[in-house]
């Protein structure tokens, strides 16, 4: 037992880890391949079970592998670096029990909350010297989702079926995809789906046969998804058919020269809510963790009172945690005061790691090292603080964030277009870098790599024979940086 003034002290085994506080007792518990099958622990009269080769709960003799995750007092917190493992945190009376990983389909509610989770959580991240995790003391978070996982574990995410066509989702390679992502360390992902309109000045909203994903495919990847442990944010992207910039869509306001009075953003408002809330209604029926309200609708963003509209009719059908995906340019244009109706801030972000490359010198760019690119971006770490505080302090997420592995990207890590040779240690550090740096900010809730799969026709990322050159990182050392993080 070490020193009582540290307030800690661990078992003789391997697997176990206790820590003392102040009315509160946890217990780390992560499975080891060298511990006995079974372990069993008597604490405060609950007598818990660990089949450390099956990574299966049992309480009171009763296997509990299926936990609501915004509901029951398990909650997934994000890894222990001291562990290297997922954690899950077990609240009961006064004794907090965290676990290694273990099986999670978000169906079952095994026992009722408790109001300190949220706080005994945080203690308990203290405790185990892992900081990299938001402060829900120093954020804006509702009453509601104190206790709900995307408030309670860095999100370590992917962007899935950006643009994916109708049928995407059910061709088998990809329906293979969500085990893959587990594999890499992935724990939340967007769900994409596209719903269109003709033009970036129509003003009505569809699914469409071609473009945007059938229901039950949709459904069934989000099944394969929750099977793999990991956490949706549901993502309705619009889509102009005549391929313009959704944030394109905009419209003049009532009267016009000639005393014509139009009313084209009531129509368009109109048709817009009702494809989010047939989205609303999807996620509330197939268990989704959160969802977004819209994405990077820039000439919409100034329409304060239709959003706040908007936002009460998704409330009326969704339970989760609701958020909108905006762009520098949007914070710099309007005030966004209506984003006081959303639960936490996504931001579609891609910051330059280095002020030495132009776009024209992408492929001769002097090489910029993982710890230039941590120093370039202290004062964008600053600014993301300054977001969240003119919001309130909500917490933020960085819902798009990436860059290729290509030479030179780094300059301008949203280019997509340029042909420059493949450079995947750069797209490592960059990576590294953006969580180094923002981790360490209390109202970072973390990032969504933009992005896992390539949906679009790039010829020029398939020019070097060397490695592919897009967004992706499968086998290429950005993956071992995302597992690092996570800690697989």
């Amino acid at each position: 037992m070490t020193d009582e003034r540290d307030r800690a002290f661990c078992f003789q085994v391997p697997v176990f880890r206790e820590v003392m506080v102040p009315s509160c007792r946890f217990l780390l518990l992560t499975p080891s391949a060298s511990s006995a099958v079974f372990r069993r622990i008597i604490l405060s009269g609950i007598q818990l079970a660990i089949c450390a080769r099956k990574n299966i709960i049992y309480f009171h003799g009763v296997m509990v592998s299926h936990v609501v995750a915004c509901e029951a007092s398990i909650l997934r917190c994000h890894h222990s670096a001291f562990f290297k493992s997922a954690v899950y945190l077990w609240e009961c009376g006064e004794t907090l029990v965290l676990f290694g990983k273990f099986i999670d389909d978000h169906r079952t509610q095994i026992i009722r909350k408790t109001r300190q989770t949220a706080l005994s959580i945080f203690k308990a991240k203290q405790l185990l010297g892992d900081s990299k995790m938001l402060d829900q003391t120093k954020c804006l978070i509702p009453e509601r989702f104190k206790n709900h996982p995307l408030f309670n574990e860095i999100h370590c995410g992917m962007n899935l079926g950006f643009m994916a066509r109708r049928g995407y989702y059910s061709r088998p390679d990809i329906q293979k995809q969500p085990a893959l992502m587990a594999d890499t360390g992935v724990n939340w992902t967007t769900l994409n789906l596209n719903i269109c309109q003709e033009t970036y000045y129509s003003r009505k909203v569809f699914l469409d046969f071609e473009f945007s994903s059938g229901e039950q495919e949709l459904a069934r990847m989000a099944d394969l998804i929750h099977e793999q442990n990991i956490r949706i944010l549901f993502k309705p992207c619009l889509t102009p058919l005549d391929s313009a910039w959704m944030g394109s869509v905009t419209f003049p306001d009532g009267r016009q020269i000639q005393e014509v009075e139009n009313h084209y953003w009531d129509e368009w408002f109109d048709s817009y809510t009702k494809a989010i809330c047939f989205c609303a209604d999807f996620a509330e029926q197939h268990k989704i963790e959160a969802m977004m309200i819209g994405a990077e609708l820039y000439g919409t963003e100034r329409q304060s009172d239709r959003w706040r509209k908007l936002i009460q009719r998704v409330r009326e059908r969704f339970s989760g945690p609701i958020t909108y995906e905006f762009t520098p340019a949007s914070r710099k244009a309007y005030s966004l005061d209506w984003f006081s109706d959303i639960d936490f801030l996504s931001y579609s972000y891609y910051p330059p790691a280095t002020d030495r490359i132009n776009q024209a010198d992408f492929p001769t760019a002097p090489k910029t090292t993982r710890d230039e690119m941590v120093a370039y971006l202290q004062d964008r770490k600053q600014k993301i603080h300054e977001i969240s505080q003119r919001f309130d302090g909500k917490p933020i997420a960085f819902t798009e964030a990436g860059v290729r592995s290509a030479h030179g990207c780094i300059g301008l890590p949203w280019d997509y277009a340029t042909n420059t040779p493949y450079d995947g240690e750069e797209q490592a550090a960059y990576m590294d870098a953006l969580f180094t740096t923002f981790s360490e900010l209390p109202e970072w809730l973390g990032l969504y790599w933009w992005k896992w799969d390539e949906t679009q026709n790039r010829p020029h990322y398939h020019n070097d024979p060397n490695g592919d050159c897009g967004f992706t990182i499968q086998g290429k050392p950005a993956e071992a940086v995302l597992r690092k993080w996570y800690g697989k």
